[in-house]
């Protein structure tokens, strides 16, 4: 429809928000939120109030990245919604999956965002995140697997070089030092 026309147009302006280092530190989700939902509401948008909740979901789900499973809803709109939210959030974390030079160019930028934070504190802090992000690959109270990327595609794409990324991160923050750094 027009609609979600419009409302994916907007997305893929948010996601480029979102994917600026300046936008990723705690709380931007909310700010951003309110932001889209401010200007997919400007008269010269053609989104109604069910698209802008949407949107609003959509970049409220970057903060966990944990959503509810397609077949916990029978509403085929809804099952439709959660599929175009996992290739948005696997978008939000394809940063983990470049080749190594450019991740580390990445590590830089989130550093440069949090320069005021103390060099050891940022390495111990940033290390624990990003191991809670592999910790998520593996599920200890599971056999199931749990990965990082939400669709086939990316996680066929992405996700080896992901976790290799975040290991390497990982082990040079634990020596105090920031790749590309």
């Amino acid at each position: 429809s027009n609609e979600e026309d419009s409302a994916q147009l907007f997305m893929q302006f948010v996601e480029e928000l979102l994917n600026s280092p300046q936008q990723q530190s705690s709380g931007n989700q909310n700010k951003n939120a309110s932001a889209s939902e401010k200007e997919l509401n400007a008269p010269n948008i053609n989104v109604t109030w069910e698209g802008s909740k949407i949107v609003h979901e959509f970049i409220m789900a970057t903060k966990s990245h944990n959503i509810e499973s397609e077949s916990e809803s029978e509403d085929q709109r809804r099952m439709e919604q959660l599929r175009y939210l996992k290739i948005f959030l696997d978008s939000d974390m394809a940063v983990l999956g470049k080749q190594p030079s450019a991740y580390d160019h990445y590590a830089t930028l989130i550093r440069r965002e949090y320069a005021h934070v103390d060099h050891d504190i940022y390495c111990e802090k940033r290390a624990e995140i990003l191991e809670s992000f592999i910790g998520s690959v593996v599920n200890i109270n599971s056999d199931a697997k749990k990965y990082i990327y939400l669709t086939t595609s990316m996680r066929d794409a992405l996700e080896g070089m992901a976790v290799e990324n975040l290991k390497r991160e990982i082990v040079s923050l634990r020596k105090g030092v920031i790749p590309g750094g």
